[in-house]
Order: C-alpha cells, then structure tokens, then sequence
C-alpha cells in the first residue's frame, strides 16, 4: 500500500496546485499541506517553490515525482493482483465523467457497482469532456466517461452506450410543440450550446455537419459559466445595444484560489457575481448623448448655466455672479471674452448648455440676471436667487 503523503505529494505536482489536489483528492486544503509538510519534513528538503500564487517543483521534487509515479503504479499493480489471487476487489475507484453522464446516467450504475462491488470506495469528479480526457492522460482518474470518442491517441476509447441530444425550450417557443427536430428545422433559430472542450458540444457539432447543415457560430453571444442578465437599450434610431449585465460566476474563484470556511469547517469557494451598471462607458455616453441629440437634460449636462456680460464692464459682476452659483453646487462658468454678446450666446446655444444668463448695466445696478433657454426662449429678468431657486426646482424634477 502506498504511502499516502506520496499520493497526497503526486497530486499536487500534477495539478500544480494545492486547491485543486485538494478537490481531485476529496481533502481540506489544510489536510494537503499538512501531508506536504510532513514529506519534505522526511526529507529534509522542499520539494515546492511557492510565490506570487504559483507554485513549482523544486530539483528534489522532479526526483520525488519520478519516484513517486513507479511506487504509486506498483502499488496499483500489488492491489490488482492480490485481488485475484484472493477473489476480493477491494482499494479506491477514481472516476471522472462529464456532466450530462455524471447526473443523468452514472447514479444508478454506480448504485449497482457498489452493490456488486462493496470493498470498492469509488468517487466521482465531474468535468467537461476536455478535463476528463485530461485527467485520465494525468493518471488522476482510473477511467472516464465522456460523450464523443477522443481524439487523443494514448487513450483507448470504446463506445459503451447510445444517447440522444435533447433540444430544452421555454413552453411557449415555437420548437416546443414537436416531439422530435430534424437538424434543419433546429438550426432555424438560435441556440445555445456548451462551451468548448465539452463532449456534448463536439457531438451536436459533428452531428449538424454531417446532417450537410450549415450552422453559424457566433462568439461571445453565449454565457457558459453561470446564469446571466443583460440589459438592451435602444437607440435614438431604433437600434439595440447591450450595456448593463450581472453574472454569476462559479468558476473564476476557484481560478483566483479564493476560499473560506463554511458552518462545517471546510474550506469552500464563493460564488462571484460580475457586475457592470452601465456596461462599456463609451457606449453608454454615445447613446445617452445620441438621444438627447445633446441637449441633455439640465440635471445631467456637464455645465448647467454659463454667465456672459455685454461688455467688459460687466466682468467682475458676471465672475461674481457665476462664483455665487457655482458655491450653490450648481456647473456654471463666466465667459469673460472681449466678444460680442450676440456670438456668445450663438455658441453656447450650439454647445446645448440649459440656461444662459446675461447682464448688462442695468442687470449690474439690480442684482439680476437675463435669463434664456437653448431653444432660444427668453424667461425675462430676474434676480440670482430667483434663478437658482427656478434652477434647483428643473434639477429636482428632472432627476425624478
């Protein structure tokens, strides 16, 4: 029987990771430290560089490894042949299948297994057809179950059963009232399939191809990983634009190496969730301002109200004023060029901005301001405090 901080110390060399062994292994982090610790102990040497996340085999345990492997293939080789010699199958049965096998065909065969075979401890991981394959090239599964045949040429494949690709629907969609779907039908509407690597997807695939169906696929239109929303917006011309998405997330903290310790004391990874508010900021901006055609709500644009005298006379009351506005936490500035107040008010009608005031001597003499809109309507005179209550009040409504 190996020894089993040699079994613990292979697994983590092969994954290059102590998380992972953890899961391959069905141990605590924790519990696959402690036996790494333990042989370099023995030892009296390290056996793994650890940093920046990553770890790696050190010139001692490249030996280790190799060592490791021959004890732990003896081993196996000692358990199988006393088990005949005896009439006992007994040891451990590491099996990996992907995941429509693992959930909808292997519960009842394992069932039936364990009945005939009650010495045997058999444990299943579950994967896509891709990291099966793999697993079983690593000698971290003793065999694997995967929905198409492999295409790597070091393993041995046979066919053990028939299935059937299923089409899932919502109850109201059109593809819902047939029983049965002959691949041109299907492929008149969109569909979803598994990710890369996965067996199932490699099947449907292979299965359209030959039925002599052209079928498009359409890159990052699909989310593999987790449940996700999305919210569309239209455009000002009626086109769609996907901007805010949430998304769940079961993969990428295993990835990260993120853990904590549940009720149970084991370590377990999180759930993440990815959310972007507004989606890409540049697209969101383009839309916003494409439907307003600019003229952004007063709430919203970036300057609210600009001030301008008539002539130079009146700069320091119109600094004053813009000063007075701006200490309110209105967006307002002064324009104090030497031009004429007719040009002024042109150009910043054109840059959209909601309110311009203007004040010339009598404005001066009062304490007030000429108020016009952008769309070229003249409110009239009136004080700076009546204008920032009239502006306080737009911003308040508009932003409802």
């Amino acid at each position: 029987m190996a020894d089993r901080r040699l079994q613990v110390f292979h697994a983590v060399a092969k994954q290059l990771s102590f998380t992972k062994a953890a899961e391959v292994l069905f141990m605590t982090q924790p519990a696959v430290t402690f036996q790494i610790k333990q042989l370099e102990e023995h030892f009296n040497t390290r056996l793994f560089d650890r940093g920046h996340g990553k770890i790696a085999l050190t010139p001692a345990g490249e030996v280790v490894l190799g060592y490791a492997e021959r004890i732990l293939g003896l081993a196996s080789e000692m358990d199988v042949r006393l088990s005949e010699l005896t009439g006992e199958i007994g040891g451990s049965l590491m099996v990996g299948a992907s995941t429509t096998i693992a959930e909808f065909m292997l519960p009842s065969i394992l069932g039936e297994f364990k009945s005939t075979y009650p010495n045997v401890r058999s444990r299943l991981i579950v994967g896509n057809s891709e990291s099966i394959e793999n697993r079983v090239l690593e000698h971290t599964i003793d065999i694997g179950f995967i929905e198409s045949l492999s295409h790597e040429p070091n393993l041995e494949c046979e066919v053990c059963c028939d299935d059937e690709l299923v089409v899932i629907c919502h109850p109201r969609f059109p593809l819902a009232r047939h029983k049965e779907l002959t691949p041109q039908k299907l492929l008149d509407h969109p569909f979803i399939s598994r990710e890369p690597g996965s067996g199932t997807r490699e099947f449907t695939e292979n299965y359209l191809r030959s039925a002599g169906v052209a079928w498009e696929e359409l890159p990052g239109e699909g989310a593999f990983y987790g449940p996700k929303i999305e919210y569309h917006l239209k455009d000002a011309i009626g086109r769609t634009w996907q901007l805010g998405t949430m998304q769940v997330d079961f993969m990428m903290p295993g990835r990260l190496g993120a853990e904590y310790v549940d009720e149970h004391s084991q370590r377990r990874h999180p759930v993440m969730l990815h959310r972007a508010i507004v989606g890409s900021m540049e697209r969101f901006i383009g839309i916003l301002i494409e439907n307003h055609a600019g003229a952004l709500p007063a709430w919203l644009s970036p300057v609210q109200a600009v001030v301008m005298g008539i002539t130079d006379g009146q700069a320091e009351y119109v600094a004053g004023v813009a000063k007075s506005l701006s200490d309110q936490h209105f967006r307002v500035i002064a324009d104090l060029r030497n031009e004429k107040v007719g040009y002024k008010i042109r150009e910043h009608t054109l840059q959209k901005i909601p309110y311009l005031l203007v004040a010339g001597e009598r404005e001066k003499e009062s304490g007030s301001v000429s108020v016009r809109l952008r769309t070229g309507e003249d409110l009239g005179v009136m004080t700076v405090a009546a204008f920032a209550g009239r502006l306080r009040a737009d911003l308040a409504h508009s932003a409802r």
